[in-house]
């Protein structure tokens, strides 16, 4: 949202923000299914179900669209405390992830694949959305929008899941790290392009 609201400028926001939270929302459910299934425990389906339906994140996402919907303000207090919680959010998670990339051992990471998958996501996956978005009527700004969104590095919520779920966790690690290396130059070139 902060790269949109940069490169269109507030406009922007009444797109980046709903595909934020449809985002948002994919992750808490299918990512955490596919981390849970990869896990190194039973690896059923009841077992994955089980890891989204755990989730808190899951249950709070019904009630505040309602209440976004519906125009109830919480009081003033409550949000303060939930403000302050949610600005702990990305420092946890960037925590997290530094402490499992001082972890991993460079040797055993198979940086073929760690590669790959970076190009797929910088390069291969704005492109699709290009192409994607191109058989729909829709607005230029909207589209840049989804493209630049797409060619963001691997979310650093995803590291979190592969810990928590033992889901190989420094090769997520490592994937996300070397795609926001990357992502330096992919987007500075993509930026270039759409704006």
């Amino acid at each position: 949202m902060p790269l949109a609201l940069f490169a269109f400028g507030n406009s922007a926001m009444k797109y980046a923000m709903p595909i934020m939270i449809i985002h948002t929302i994919y992750m808490g459910v299918v990512g955490i299914y596919i981390a849970a299934s990869g896990s190194g425990k039973q690896q059923t389906i009841g077992y994955a179900l089980g890891s989204v339906f755990k989730q808190p994140m899951n249950y709070v996402i019904v009630p505040g669209i309602l209440l976004n919907q519906w125009g109830i303000i919480l009081p003033e207090n409550l949000m303060k405390w939930i403000d302050m919680i949610s600005k702990t959010a990305i420092p946890i998670i960037m925590l997290a992830l530094g402490m499992q990339l001082a972890n991993v051992v460079a040797s055993k990471i198979d940086w073929a694949s760690v590669g790959f998958a970076s190009f797929v996501k910088l390069i291969v996956a704005p492109l699709l959305a290009y192409l994607i978005c191109l058989a729909f009527p829709i607005s230029p700004l909207l589209r840049n929008i989804i493209v630049i969104m797409t060619a963001m590095p691997s979310a650093a919520n995803t590291t979190i899941y592969a810990i928590q779920y033992n889901a190989e966790p420094d090769y997520v690690s490592a994937c996300t790290f070397i795609s926001t290396i990357l992502s330096f130059i992919s987007l500075t070139f993509l930026l270039n392009l759409l704006v």
